[in-house]
């Protein structure tokens, strides 16, 4: 090669023939800026490099760079490992992973500060999903770290995004403060789980499966050994907050399990679910959900509520229950301790008894229009409130708790208000 270089004024510079034997020989760690290599300047440099242009693909770009453009489509067959740091910027291009049970996009232990942004993700789906922890190909998995983000993505893939524990041993193991933002998920089995994770905040969230989803849309649980020393870990899930979701077409809208304390779930449409909120026990009474804030709209859904052991929890619902398949509201039998949960909204045209109350220390604030069967069973102690039923074809409110403050209205019902408990203090209109 002839190399020649002239002046804005036409002045000849450079004029070297055999260029590449005057240029010597470059390599990757070649020192080309004091003391930087190639690579290390790359990855100061903050403009994303092209995936199509810089690389054989996703993974061999983020060996290289640590921001990158994912500008073509492309397949994979193992996940695609991410590192501190690291950013993926795509317009929508399609990253498909066509190995079974397998992750697409996986942070490394304690990566923090990674970007995945504007990916199109598709995921092999014809691998067997089941429950709990055999679960562990989500299609973006975050292990430990702190401040990740995830966004502007659309996902048809068989597990959803998991914000899940770091390495056993590290100081502590919990995924913190990441940011999950303008999702949708076309398919999946789970939309966001939070396992092991706190402090985290999701919005703008759709997860509107073709096929119907076997687990949960939004899923909160860990392990907290201050209560219960002998959990495996200590990872407790804690103040993981979601806000404007829409979840259909899900077995559970939203799962509060072991630990889950401190959430708020607001503004929350949830459609043609079994349950939109069930509430499960924790490994010991200390452990079971408490202290969450949940707000939502429910139509079509088989159960509004399902409570198994939560405790000083506030849900707010306005609810159609004309799919109700059981009682609407349902307080699990076998909790001993006390309640203090707060039930705040309207079921309206419930197919079935509208809710069931059993736990203590109740707090009501309920509006049933119509009913088939009872508007209200209340068997815990020492609750108060007020409870509004029209149309019920049974009983408006059926007392058979103990030591309750009550103000009832019921009108257009077989029966009023039936008490069979004692000691309780009722204004009935």
């Amino acid at each position: 090669y002839r190399f020649v270089v002239y002046s804005c004024y036409g002045v000849k510079i450079y004029d070297v023939d055999d260029v590449g034997e005057w240029l010597g020989v470059i390599t990757a760690d070649r020192v080309i800026d004091g003391d930087k290599t190639q690579k290390q300047i790359n990855e100061e440099q903050n403009e994303r490099k092209s995936v199509k242009l810089w690389s054989s693909g996703l993974a061999d770009a983020l060996g290289k760079f640590d921001a990158v453009d994912f500008d073509k489509d492309e397949t994979v067959s193992a996940p695609v490992l991410l590192v501190s740091g690291q950013i993926v910027n795509s317009n929508g291009h399609e990253l498909n992973q066509v190995t079974p049970t397998t992750i697409v996009l996986e942070g490394q232990y304690g990566a923090s500060d990674i970007v995945i942004d504007g990916l199109s993700i598709q995921q092999d789906k014809s691998g067997v999903v089941s429950g709990g922890t055999n679960n562990n190909h989500a299609a973006i998995k975050i292990r430990g770290g702190l401040r990740n983000k995830i966004k502007n993505l659309v996902l048809d893939s068989q597990l959803g995004i998991s914000l899940g524990m770091g390495e056993a041993g590290a100081a502590d193991r919990r995924s913190m403060f990441n940011v999950i933002r303008d999702i949708v998920f076309k398919n999946t089995n789970i939309g966001v789980e939070h396992i092991g994770a706190s402090y985290n905040q999701s919005m703008n969230i759709v997860v509107d499966p073709q096929d119907k989803g076997s687990f949960m849309g939004d899923r909160g649980t860990g392990y907290d050994k201050i209560e219960n020393p002998d959990e495996t870990a200590h990872a407790p899930c804690h103040a993981n907050n979601g806000v404007n979701w829409i979840i259909r077409n899900m077995a559970t809208g939203i799962s509060s399990q072991n630990s889950s304390k401190f959430e708020s779930k607001i503004n929350y449409f949830i459609s043609g679910c079994d349950r939109a909120i069930q509430i499960i026990k924790g490994t010991v009474q200390g452990n079971n959900p408490t202290l969450n804030n949940y707000q939502i709209i429910s139509e079509k859904c088989k159960q509004l509520i399902v409570n198994d052991g939560g405790n000083h929890n506030i849900f707010r619902f306005i609810a159609d229950g004309s799919a109700f398949t059981d009682r609407g509201i349902q307080e699990i039998a076998g909790f001993l301790g006390k309640g203090f949960n707060q039930y705040l909204g309207t079921i309206k045209n419930s197919a079935k008894t509208a809710a069931q109350f059993r736990y203590s220390h109740n707090l009501y604030g309920l509006q049933v229009s119509k009913a088939t069967g009872n508007g209200a069973n209340v068997n815990g102690n020492y609750g108060g409130g007020l409870i509004i039923v029209d149309g019920a074809t049974g009983t408006g409110v059926a007392l058979a708790g103990n030591y309750n403050n009550l103000q009832v209205v019921a009108t257009e019902c077989l029966n009023a208000l039936v008490v069979s408990g004692s000691g309780n203090t009722i204004n009935i209109q």
